[in-house]
């Protein structure tokens, strides 16, 4: 898969949403104690967010077999419409991405290319099973909840896995003991490989909402290769709409 592109689609999937009117930041350890697949399911559910537009800028740390790369991002998002996002290193315009629900787009400001992939293809391609309601709820921090699921529990040293099997992707939310907020979510085919996300840190907000303003996040190939994306917040914005820019030169390449 082309790097930038690979960049791309995990910026997709890669988002953070918060409110920047907080309290604390904290991490969290606790050991756990039995608890029963119905109360772990809807301590799960309470997770879910509702948002009709985010803006946020982050600082990243990206990192594949074909580079290594430190920069800025700026991602704004509008529910159920768009998700538009912008990479820059020492200021430069690298990467501008437009996803909407038929489509992800990807202009290469260094390569002067342009890429162009619809959801539909993306399984055949490249094992991503995945539609623009499944990414917006992985960039605001939701659960995924698939409609035919049916959760089972497990409890190890520090918390709680929630798993379930769809359409031969296994599914799993891993809880904190402490609070139960997902600490990490894994996508796993048996064939076509995995992303996984981990939430490192939270802060509390207000109303006591709690959101993650550090994640990593990793693909897995099935051949072994890994892709690992570090996201930090610096600033947000929430429900305010925002411009969403997109055009394609003439002398840029479709690739």
């Amino acid at each position: 898969m082309n790097a930038l592109f690979r960049t791309g689609l995990l910026f997709s999937i890669l988002i953070l949403l918060t409110q920047c009117r907080t309290s604390k930041r904290w991490t969290a350890t606790h050991a756990p104690t039995d608890q029963s697949t119905e109360f772990l399911s809807k301590q799960l559910l309470k997770q879910v967010k509702d948002f009709d537009w985010i803006s946020m800028k982050v600082r990243l740390h990206y990192d594949d077999p074909y580079q290594t790369l430190r920069g800025t991002a700026r991602i704004r998002s509008k529910k159920d419409s768009i998700i538009w996002l912008n990479v820059t290193k020492l200021g430069i315009e690298a990467l501008r991405a437009r996803i909407t629900p038929e489509s992800i787009e990807v202009l290469n400001r260094i390569d002067k290319t342009y890429q162009l992939e619809h959801f539909k293809s993306l399984y055949t391609k490249y094992g991503i099973r995945l539609d623009f309601k499944i990414l917006q709820n992985l960039l605001i921090g939701n659960p995924i909840i698939f409609a035919d699921h049916k959760f089972e529990s497990r409890m190890d040293s520090t918390g709680y896995d929630l798993s379930t099997t769809h359409d031969n992707i296994h599914l799993n939310h891993h809880l904190r003991a402490l609070d139960y907020l997902i600490d990490r979510l894994t996508l796993k085919h048996p064939k076509k490989g995995q992303l996984q996300v981990s939430q490192k840190e939270y802060m509390l907000l207000s109303d006591a909402f709690y959101y993650p303003t550090e994640r990593i996040y990793q693909t897995i190939e099935e051949n072994g290769a890994q892709t690992t994306l570090e996201l930090k917040i610096v600033q947000s914005k929430i429900n305010q709409p925002a411009n969403t820019p997109f055009s394609i030169p003439d002398h840029y390449e479709k690739i």
